[in-house]
């Protein structure tokens, strides 16, 4: 999620920009430089790169009896950064087909060649391909990838975020990618593991990294790597370890043992945001502590500073992002993005002084202005005006029917419904809420304006 300022769009009219990282969970593996290994990749002039940090690597064997069992794409890449200073990458790599019908997404910008066993063929954005299931699709070329808030390359680094796709990518709604990065000296690729399941394509940070250290949560650890020249602050990487501890006793523990944390410089200092992406978590540097603008850090409807909440919640929201986006699903915006920031909201106000979490809630109130009209469950985030529905006004309503029956309860009706669905309606939870709080329906049905 990305948290801006409210932008001026007609006379009078003003919105609150909130894009999404959806998450989640670009499975990107450490992009390592050996098979499956995580984390943090040390730069080098050649594509055989040397990684760092530590490791907890998949056997050949257990790879290969995932992909077995799994229809899942299991991408080795090989990914030469020429220069930080424009967001091009070459790419030479190899995937292996998931059924008998394959098709790619190629994207603009995207130049390759493909080929079978040294056979060429022609590939076309989504147009399918009649092969086997154990083909191996090779593939090579460049990728010029439009600079915006989800990628950027400004000569100290070069991130790109989930949804943005810098390789050919197979049709499917899941990935695991093994990755060798070569780049400039003195700089390192950050990236998810190759062993952990991904949603949204290959995410990556490519930075001169100076800091590194690692905290626990539980059984987790939790991985932080700073660029040069950013000093994070501990209170909200603290925050982060204990808000992720509270998660694993919720919603139950993550497929993997070790997150990854990195700061990357999107949005200046306009912004607080976060994008996740298997186990990695790329936030804004202001996420961390770094100064937020006057205007950013008081915005429309907040009666003073509220930095630490913002931080707060964007910070909660991402790490709800690696149960609720990947976990859990639905197709509805209430479920993709309002739970998180309904978490994020309730992680931020019980941890903030009162007079802020005030501000916070008047803020987001004013914020869910711009939501549509009727109705908040059953809408898809298609429109901007859709944001507002599912980021604001949807974590206001749950917000508020956590204040009548008790946030504990209503996390513990939501995720007993995930339980027995993992991509359920709001028919599933209306009639859980039903059975379960029949004295509150009336409060229910206001909130969420049925």
């Amino acid at each position: 999620m990305m948290f801006s300022g409210f932008k001026t769009l007609s006379a009078g009219l003003y919105v609150y920009v909130l894009q999404t990282a959806l998450i989640f969970s670009c499975i990107t593996v450490a992009q390592g430089a050996s098979e499956n290994a995580p984390g943090l990749q040390a730069g080098a002039a050649s594509p055989t790169t040397a990684q760092t940090g530590p490791s907890a690597p998949a056997t050949d064997k257990t790879a290969e009896q995932t992909r077995t069992t799994e229809t899942i794409p299991q991408y080795d890449l090989k990914i030469i950064i020429p220069s930080l200073s424009r967001a091009i990458v070459n790419i030479e790599g190899t995937v292996h087909a998931v059924n008998d019908h394959s098709a790619f997404a190629i994207l603009p910008g995207q130049e390759y060649k493909f080929d079978i066993e040294g056979q060429p063929i022609s590939v076309q954005n989504e147009k399918e391909l009649k092969v086997d299931s154990s083909t191996i699709f090779h593939f090579s070329g460049t990728t010029k990838i439009r600079q915006n808030a989800k990628c950027q390359a400004n000569g100290a680094e070069f991130y790109c975020l989930n949804k943005v796709y810098p390789n050919p990518e197979l049709l499917a709604a899941q990935g695991r990618y093994k990755c060798l990065f070569s780049t400039p000296h003195k700089f390192k690729a950050l990236t998810a593991d190759s062993s952990v399941i991904q949603s949204n394509g290959l995410q990556f940070q490519i930075a001169h990294f100076t800091k590194h250290f690692t905290l626990l949560a539980n059984k987790m650890q939790v991985t932080f790597m700073m660029p040069g020249g950013f000093i994070p602050d501990m209170y909200y990487c603290r925050f982060m370890t204990k808000t992720l501890k509270n998660y694993q006793e919720k919603f139950g523990p993550l497929p993997f043992k070790l997150l990854h944390v990195g700061a990357i410089q999107r949005g200046g200092d306009n912004e607080v945001n976060g994008s996740p992406s298997g186990n990695l978590i790329l936030v804004s540097r202001t996420a961390l502590g770094a100064p937020l603008n006057p205007k950013t850090a008081t915005p429309p409807g907040a009666k003073q500073d509220i930095s630490e909440s913002l931080r707060k919640m964007v910070l909660a929201h991402e790490l709800a992002h690696m149960w609720f986006g990947e976990t859990y699903l639905g197709a509805d915006g209430w479920m993709v993005e309002g739970i998180p920031q309904y978490l994020g909201i309730v992680e931020a106000v019980r941890s903030v002084e009162p007079e802020e979490a005030e501000s916070l809630l008047a803020f987001l109130a004013k914020a869910a202005e711009m939501a549509p009209p009727g109705a908040i469950p059953n809408h898809q985030l298609d429109s901007p005006q859709e944001f507002a529905r599912a980021y604001y006004a949807s974590a206001l309503a749950m917000y508020e029917i956590g204040k009548g029956i008790g946030h504990d309860h209503l996390v513990d009706l939501l995720v007993a419904v995930y339980k027995k669905n993992k991509s359920p309606t709001f028919a599933d939870f209306d009639a859980a809420f039903r059975s379960q709080f029949p004295k509150q329906v009336e409060l229910w049905q206001k909130s969420w304006r049925l």
